[in-house]
């Protein structure tokens, strides 16, 4: 099936992927093939690689909207369970200030 893939679609073939190919040695023709070398795609390595990407695409992201969030957004630290239990209703009701980010710890701050 690859060879035919392969001799049917020649130069034109941009890549050639194989997945799921674990019938490797069935094919009898073992001859070069025209076009690009089959690559094959596993998927743990695309998720590695993926994962690299957007890694690098979120840290061009925030430095840009950082500077915009420290202008946006208000920091609110909760340090009890009176004002978590609070916080948590206000979320819940609809009623939580959206320019708020709500940093709660049931630790003293330093």
């Amino acid at each position: 099936m690859v060879r035919r893939v392969h001799e049917q679609l020649g130069e034109t073939l941009v890549r050639s992927i194989l997945v799921g190919f674990t019938h490797a040695q069935a094919e009898a023709d073992q001859a070069p093939l025209p076009g690009p070398t089959p690559e094959f795609f596993f998927a743990p390595d695309a998720i590695a690689r993926r994962g690299r990407e957007l890694v690098s695409q979120y840290a061009v992201a925030w430095e840009h909207f950082a500077p915009i969030a420290e202008r946006i957004v208000r920091i609110e630290r909760f340090t009890d369970g009176d004002q978590l239990v609070r916080l948590y209703q206000a979320l819940l009701e609809g009623r939580a200030d959206p320019a708020a980010g709500y940093v709660v710890s049931l630790e003293p701050a330093p």
